[in-house]
């Protein structure tokens, strides 16, 4: 058995290196192989569900690493400023962990009809995993949870990846404002559950 796993993991690896596609050698496992209607193989993206859980102090740490890489300086958040931001008990963290590292995380705010998605953050090495989304839909499910009625968050004009992938994830962007503590343009992107 052991030998069949790793000669279908050598053929995955022949396979995605043929497609062009650039690959991490670790990540061979997140994929399975599929047979097509003409009888070749190829590569077959599966997702993996690690384990999404609640944002403990303990990981405050890798969360300001992950910030510090991900983000401009003067977006990144201190330590400080991370402890001071969950602070109050309507603000929420989730993080996705892999054994005890932390490869991404979320931030949300709970109000009355809505949910706030303050921050959202995989580590660079690990994005392209479906971390983002299986962060998105953990918070996503709050609102069933919460009879609640949107998901929303500001997202800057020059980060394109972030509206990029929200659009992918099915948000929709809904409005602009105007430049605010000389910060450049914000557009509000919002996702509704489907009644």
């Amino acid at each position: 058995m052991d030998d069949r796993y790793h000669m279908i993991e050598r053929e995955m690896l022949t396979l995605m290196r043929a497609s062009g596609e650039p690959i991490v050698e670790s990540l061979a496992n997140t994929y399975a192989l599929c047979a097509t209607e003409h009888g070749e193989r190829r590569p077959m993206r599966i997702k993996v569900m690690e384990d999404v859980g609640w944002l403990i102090r303990d990981d405050y740490e890798q969360v300001a690493s992950i910030e510090a890489i991900s983000f401009d300086s003067d977006y990144a958040m201190t330590l400080d400023q991370l402890a001071g931001l969950l602070k109050p008990s309507d603000t929420i963290g989730l993080a996705y962990r892999e054994g005890r590292r932390v490869l991404g995380y979320a931030i949300y705010r709970l109000s009355g009809v809505d949910i706030e998605l303050l921050r959202i953050a995989v580590h660079p090495l690990e994005r392209h995993r479906y971390i983002g989304d299986e962060l998105l839909s953990a918070v996503m499910k709050r609102l069933r949870n919460t009879h609640r009625k949107r998901v929303y968050c500001w997202v800057p004009e020059r980060w394109l990846g972030a509206q990029c992938f929200l659009r992918a994830c099915g948000w929709r962007c809904e409005r602009s404002t105007g430049p605010s503590d000389d910060r450049d343009l914000q557009f509000a992107w919002n996702y509704r559950e489907v009644e």
